[in-house]
């Protein structure tokens, strides 16, 4: 729980596999979120693509692993987070995300500059 209004700074790290076949491309888009299965993010600095391209062959899992973050405004009290996946092409049934690591770290206020948040 967040002790007063501020931002936490969510973190996801995950395996992305997929058993690719040969000739097709195999691709998925993550992004996190405060809703879920908020489906294809129009949040360009929130997205990660991951693919398998047509040209390599046949195989019966590659592995990715994935790692992103984002910074998201809080209110007081309990906030939650999302890990949202979506297949963008390939065989259905052909991806999984497993090993999902989620932290989420609590500040009272912004340090620094960047990119806007949430």
């Amino acid at each position: 729980e967040a002790p007063e209004a501020g931002f936490a700074v969510v973190t996801a790290d995950f395996n992305w596999t997929g058993s690719h076949v040969g000739g097709t491309d195999s691709t998925a888009e993550f992004n996190l979120s405060k809703v879920a299965n908020a489906g294809s993010s129009t949040d360009l600095e929130n997205l990660r693509f991951v693919s398998i391209p047509s040209e390599w062959p046949t195989a019966t899992e590659m592995v990715q692993s994935v790692s992103m973050s984002k910074v998201f405004t809080v209110t007081k009290g309990t906030n939650t987070f999302h890990l949202n996946a979506l297949r963008a092409s390939g065989p259905s049934g052909s991806q999984a995300v497993r090993g999902i690591r989620m932290t989420a770290i609590y500040l009272p206020t912004r340090y620094g500059s960047g990119a806007s948040v949430d």
